[in-house]
């Protein structure tokens, strides 16, 4: 379930990487 992996990644730093969501 890589799907599930990169969500709770990108859930989990959403701070480290403000940059890349914007």
């Amino acid at each position: 379930m890589p799907a599930e992996g990169a969500m709770l990644t990108r859930i989990r730093v959403p701070e480290t990487a403000p940059t890349e969501m914007q």
